[in-house]
């Protein structure tokens, strides 16, 4: 089994958003479409000249970078799909959010925080936003870019 919903006829955008949510592994998908490529090859009677073994050594390069890819947090290693849970607070419930800067890190990487506002309450956000950036001084292009 491929992950949930996946085989070989599911869509590539649903293939590709199961492999994002780590519902099933490059390497499963890659087992997935050999087994079609088998079963259905002989009755299409097509020439089917696939690269499995160099398709295997992709797919395993491409689930271990997907565990590697990480970011540095004060000082550690953070999974950098983490990131994508505090933005989804806000779009999943259907609130409004917007996002902002505040400054940056001694490196020069800039900080951003996200504001979520009532449902349906879009300005609320934004005006707290615009708040905090009078305080904090606002946007500032990053050094070597023109403002826009």
């Amino acid at each position: 089994m491929a992950g949930p919903g996946i085989d070989g006829f599911s869509t590539a955008t649903a293939t590709l958003q199961a492999l994002r949510a780590r519902q099933v592994s490059a390497l499963e998908l890659l087992e997935l479409y050999r087994r079609r490529i088998e079963r259905y090859n002989p009755q299409l009677n097509a020439i089917v000249v696939p690269c499995l073994e160099r398709a295997r050594r992709e797919a395993e390069a491409a689930d271990t970078a997907a565990i590697a890819h990480t970011l540095e947090v004060n000082g550690r290693a953070v999974s950098y799909e983490l990131q994508l849970v505090y933005p989804g607070i806000a779009t999943l419930s259907g609130q409004p959010a917007t996002a902002f800067p505040v400054g940056r890190t001694r490196a020069g990487l800039p900080i951003g925080l996200q504001a979520i506002g009532p449902y349906l309450e879009d300005r609320t956000p934004l005006r707290f936003a615009a708040l905090i950036g009078q305080e904090c001084g606002g946007y500032q292009s990053p050094p070597g870019y023109a403002e826009v």
